[in-house]
C-alpha cells in the first residue's frame, strides 16, 4: 500500500574520497522505511556509507516546496542536486545520533555542536544509589553497551520496556527469568539487534544482584547504571574511562532540549510482532508493580 507520508533526511557520507552532505525526500511510512528506500540509491549516485543525522515530515507542513534542483532517484526518492563536500581529515567532530532516533530539523534549546561522548558520574543520592550516564553516537554505542554489560560481574535479569509512544499503546514491560548468564544477554541482543539495540521504541535493562544495580539502554541510546553499591560503581566507571571517555560536569544529550524522532529499522517487527517474538523467546509480560 502506497505511504501518503513524505519525508526529508539529511544524511553524511563519502563521495569520491570527500566527506559530503546530501539531502533526500522520501515517500514511505516510516523512517526506518526511508532510510533502507534511500541507501541503495544513494549508493548508485557515488554517495556511501550514509549515517542519517535530521529528519522531518513534510507532506503536512503547509508552504513546503521542493528546491528546483533535484535529482529523482525513483518514484519515491528524490535528491537535491547540490551535495556540500568537505575534506574528511579536517572535519570537526558532529555527534551522529545512534541507530533508532535521530534529530528533527527543529531547532532546540541548545546548539547539537555541545552533545559529546562523554558520561556524568552522580554522588550517592537520598535512597542509597549512585548513579552514571554515558552518551554516544552511531560509531560507538552498539560496542560499547555489550563491553558494559561484560563490566558486571554477575547479572540475574533481562527485561525490555516497551514505550508507550510507539504505536499509541500502553507502556508494556517483558522479563525474561531464563538469561542468567552475561552471555545468554549478548547473544540474543547480537542476533537481534534491529529489534532491540537499534529500535527506538524500547529500554533494555540487564539486572545484577550485586548492588541491586540496573544497566540501561534506554529509548534515546543513552547508558545508564544505578547502583548502591560504591565498589560497583568506582569500578564501572574505572573500566569507562579506560575505554577512552571522559568525565563532564555539563551532560548533552538528544534526550533533553533537542527536538528529535524515534524510530525503528525497516526490517524490525511491529509492536504486536515483536511482543510475540519476546514470548516465543520466553518473556514474560509483567505489570509494572511486579517488578
Amino acid at each position: 500500500m502506497k505511504s501518503n507520508k513524505e519525508w526529508y533526511l539529511l544524511a553524511k557520507g563519502e563521495y569520491e574520497n570527500k566527506g559530503v552532505f546530501a539531502n533526500f525526500y522520501c515517500k514511505s511510512e516510516g523512517i526506518g522505511e526511508a532510510i533502507e528506500l534511500v541507501k541503495p540509491l544513494a549508493k548508485k549516485e557515488g554517495i556511501n556509507h550514509l549515517k542519517f543525522i535530521e529528519t522531518t515530515r513534510i507532506d503536512n507542513l503547509e508552504d513546503f516546496e521542493y528546491p528546483q534542483s533535484i535529482i529523482n532517484l525513483s518514484n519515491d526518492v528524490i535528491m537535491h542536486q547540490s551535495l556540500h563536500l568537505f575534506d574528511k581529515n579536517q572535519e570537526e567532530y558532529s555527534f551522529t545520533p545512534p541507530i533508532g532516533i535521530i534529530f528533527s530539523t527543529e531547532e532546540g534549546e541548545f546548539e547539537v555542536d555541545n552533545i559529546k561522548e562523554q558520561f556524568v558520574a552522580y554522588a550517592k543520592n537520598g535512597n542509597g544509589v549512585f548513579e552514571f550516564e554515558l552518551v554516544l553516537d552511531e560509531s560507538n554505542l552498539e560496542h560499547v553497551f555489550y563491553l558494559t554489560t561484560k563490566f558486571l560481574n554477575v547479572i540475574d535479569g533481562f527485561w525490555i520496556w516497551i514505550c508507550d509512544h510507539w504505536e499509541d499503546k500502553q507502556r508494556q514491560l517483558f522479563f525474561n527469568r531464563h538469561f542468567v548468564e552475561i552471555e545468554q544477554v549478548l547473544g540474543f541482543l547480537q542476533a537481534n539487534k534491529e529489534n532491540t539495540i537499534q529500535n527506538g521504541f524500547i529500554d533494555i535493562v540487564v539486572h545484577s544482584k550485586e548492588g541491586e544495580t540496573n544497566l540501561t539502554l534506554n529509548e534515546h541510546k543513552k547508558i545508564s547504571l544505578h547502583t548502591k553499591s560504591e565498589e560497583v560503581f568506582n569500578e564501572f566507571i574505572g573500566k569507562i574511562i579506560g575505554l577512552g571517555f571522559n568525565q563532564t560536569r555539563e551532560m548533552y544529550d538528544i534526550e533533553f532540549g533537542y527536538y528529535h524522532w524515534h524510530y525503528k529499522p525497516d526490517k524490525a517487527f511491529d509492536r504486536d510482532k515483536f511482543c510475540e517474538f519476546l514470548i516465543k523467546n520466553e518473556f514474560e509480560e509483567m505489570k509494572e508493580n511486579a517488578m
